[in-house]
């Protein structure tokens, strides 16, 4: 009897009316004709038993389909998920990746409170503010007595010689400019002070002075988590506040985004990963295996773009041989570590953002990826009316506007402006319109109706102030 619905094309659910017939023709076969109305009596214990079955089917039918990946959900979803061994991701705290600055050897303790917004963050780990553990710093020249002037970075000194007329000024213009030539900081001065800060915005380096300069800041990196789980969203600059009363801590800043948390895992996204990690099993070093491994292992990730230049030439900046990751959350340390961890052995890694890591034999490698960032896209419109008394009314320039963002919206990472598509959007949502004439630019200076070519590690962006509607 079950081979009746499941057989070898899947499984074969009656529907309503089905069930009725079946059982209204079970019955007769046993005890003759019946009435077989919808008002008779008979003919509403037929309805209410089918009506039984038919829930029951579509129970069966839900349990059947909770075998596959395409349509299992809930707990059914979890079960295949073990299989492929890759648990849902529960609700997850939002990290920030901070700078905190203070009095030399100022020990900060774990659960040290700062705040962004309404929201709390506590240090992770005990933390000791040091110019050995320098990220974020500044210091003075105090006098010209001195002959020369000698910064230790990261083991390596960095000397300037004073000559005839070298004003405090001068010097540190000097050391300013030295310091930037090393792979460890970027320098500025002002006056007789300089300011460096680390290159990777979150490592820091040991850093010492010679005679003739003193330290006016120091600032070490340190890990703090949200005391609530979620989406909380930390811009650069947001975690400013230090709460805790610790003597010789001073402030806090942070010069990258944070990590932002998530809540439990949709169906849907988790689908998506578990769908992304069986694509990428043919390989291990592979641009889709790449992918699906830094999203399936770094907390935080929600998006791994993997461009590879195979070639034995710079390709878009990419050096030869080379992958370059664009990736949308996570810790930058995580993320490095996981591209060290899955990259083939002997290629290197570009982008914007260059991490330290360590191997599994303590040398240590500079990974680079980059993070997708937004460029604004500048629109104009010149509208003719269909009806050449009537004006442009705001309502309508204000569904021009929405019809240019839905076109966006559209638009993921890398993808170029296609001028010409604007108008199907613009056209769909609006009516009166006789003619439109559409321009648009990189830089709000030079507009045409040539598309606009967009880096494969940015996100074209539009808002209501860059889009120019007007009517002739």
């Amino acid at each position: 009897m079950a081979n009746t619905y499941i057989t070898d094309k899947g499984l074969e659910k009656p529907t309503l009316v089905e069930c009725i017939q079946q059982i209204g023709d079970a019955m007769e076969s046993v005890v003759g004709p019946v009435n077989r109305e919808a008002d008779s009596t008979t003919g509403q214990w037929i309805g209410i038993e089918a009506e039984a079955n038919a829930i029951h089917f579509e129970a069966l039918e839900y349990l059947w389909n909770s075998r596959f990946l395409s349509s299992a959900e809930g707990m059914a979803l979890d079960a295949i998920g073990s299989w492929f061994g890759l648990s849902r991701i529960g609700q997850t705290a939002t990290k920030v990746n901070a700078v905190i600055y203070g009095n030399e050897s100022t020990a900060v303790p774990a659960g040290s409170i700062a705040s962004f917004d309404n929201y709390q963050f506590k240090l992770d780990v005990d933390t000791v503010i040091s110019r050995a553990d320098l990220v974020d710093g500044q210091f003075r020249i105090d006098s010209v007595a001195v002959d020369s002037f000698t910064i230790r970075i990261n083991g390596v000194d960095i000397t300037y010689v004073k000559t005839d007329g070298d004003t405090t000024a001068d010097i540190a213009e000097r050391l300013a400019g030295l310091i930037n030539s090393t792979e460890q900081f970027d320098a500025r001065n002002y006056g007789s002070s300089v300011y460096l800060t680390s290159k990777s915005k979150i490592q820091g380096y040991p850093v010492s002075l010679t005679s003739g300069m003193t330290w006016i800041k120091i600032g070490s990196p340190a890990l703090f988590t949200s005391t609530v789980k979620g989406s909380v969203s930390v811009p650069v600059g947001g975690l400013s506040i230090p709460i805790s009363a610790i003597s010789g801590w001073v402030g806090i800043n942070n010069f990258v985004a944070g990590s932002t948390g998530s809540d439990r895992e949709s169906d849907t996204d988790y689908r998506r990963r578990l769908t992304n990690s069986r694509s990428a099993n043919n390989g291990a070093a592979t641009e889709s295996a790449i992918s699906a491994r830094i999203i399936d292992e770094v907390p935080g990730v929600t998006l791994v773009v993997v461009l590879e230049n195979d070639t034995m030439d710079f390709v878009d900046d990419m050096p030869p041989k080379s992958i370059q990751c664009i990736v949308d959350g996570g810790l930058e340390q995580q993320v490095a570590d996981a591209i060290w961890k899955y990259k083939a052995a002997g290629i290197e890694t570009s982008g914007s953002t260059s991490i330290t890591i360590r191997d599994t034999q303590g040398r240590s490698h500079l990974v680079s990826f980059s993070r997708p960032v937004n460029q604004s896209i500048y629109i104009k419109i010149i509208v003719t009316l269909l009806d050449d008394e009537e004006e442009l009314s705001q309502p309508v320039v204000s569904l021009i506007k929405e019809g240019v963002k839905n076109y966006f919206n559209t638009l993921g990472l890398g993808d170029d402006v296609i001028a010409q598509r604007l108008y199907g959007y613009i056209y769909t949502i609006t009516t009166g319109l006789g003619k439109l004439n559409i321009t648009v630019s990189s830089d709000g200076d030079d507009f045409s109706e040539n598309n606009i070519s967009i880096p494969a590690s940015v996100y074209a962006t539009v808002s209501d102030e860059n889009i120019e509607v007007t009517g002739v």
